[in-house]
Parts: structure tokens; C-alpha cells; sequence
């Protein structure tokens, strides 16, 4: 903090919601691929013969075939805005801190404000919060 005095300027934010989030953000990329295929062959062995004894063993069948084939790929791509350099070069340069570059000191926050002064939320019994 710098030495002198205070900073007496109002603060045009004070009492307004806030959200303050790592700044990140990812990308999913999906790829779906199917196959299925179903075939089936119906034979009667009494049709086709005479009335010989194998033709009655053996009679009417169906035979069924399924193959189904699926392919799922994805691939996550991460985001993450961080600082290097100044305002304070001597954090970048140290050898077990370069290595993370994700971490929250380099990490660049995103400060968003969502509505209106809500200050007098809770003591002015008329204020309505839409």
C-alpha cells in the first residue's frame, strides 16, 4: 500500500452482486459414429423334401445375425488466462513457479457485476429485488 493518504473517492460499485470466478474456459469436441446391422434366413427343411424322417427332424428354423460397431472420440480442450511479467516480474522467473502456470497467483480473475445496488436490500422494508 502506498504510503499518503486515503483514498476518499465513493466507490460507484459498492453494494451491487458480484461474481468473481478463475477466468477459464473449455471446448468439447464430440464425435459419434454407429453400425448395426441385422439379417435373418428362414429355411423349412419339410418344404423342400419328401416326407423323409431328417426333413421332420429338422424342420423350420431361422437364423438371426446382429453386428453393431460404435465409436465414441472425444476430445477437452482447457483454457485458462494468466499473467506473466509485470506489475511483479520476480514471480515468473523462480524455477518452481514457472513450472505452474495455472496457479492462482498468475490466475486473471473475472469480476462481473449482476444488478443494481442492493445495499438497502434488508433495511428498507419497500425495496423490491427483481
Amino acid at each position: 500500500m502506498a504510503p499518503g493518504p486515503a483514498d476518499t473517492r465513493p466507490n460507484p460499485n459498492f453494494g451491487r452482486p458480484v461474481v468473481l470466478t478463475k477466468s477459464a474456459r473449455n471446448q468439447i469436441d464430440e464425435q459419434r459414429e454407429s453400425l448395426r446391422v441385422t439379417a435373418f434366413i428362414k429355411h423349412d427343411f419339410r418344404k423342400d423334401s419328401d416326407d423323409s424322417f431328417m426333413a421332420k427332424v429338422l424342420g423350420e428354423h431361422t437364423l438371426t445375425f446382429l453386428g453393431d460397431q460404435n465409436t465414441y472420440d472425444e476430445r477437452r480442450i482447457n483454457f485458462v488466462q494468466n499473467s506473466f511479467g509485470d506489475p511483479d516480474p520476480a514471480l515468473h522467473i523462480t524455477t518452481a513457479n514457472a513450472r505452474q502456470t495455472a496457479n492462482n497467483v498468475r490466475n486473471i480473475p473475472v469480476l462481473a457485476y449482476v444488478g443494481p445496488n442492493q445495499s438497502r436490500a434488508f433495511g428498507d422494508s419497500k425495496l423490491v429485488v427483481e
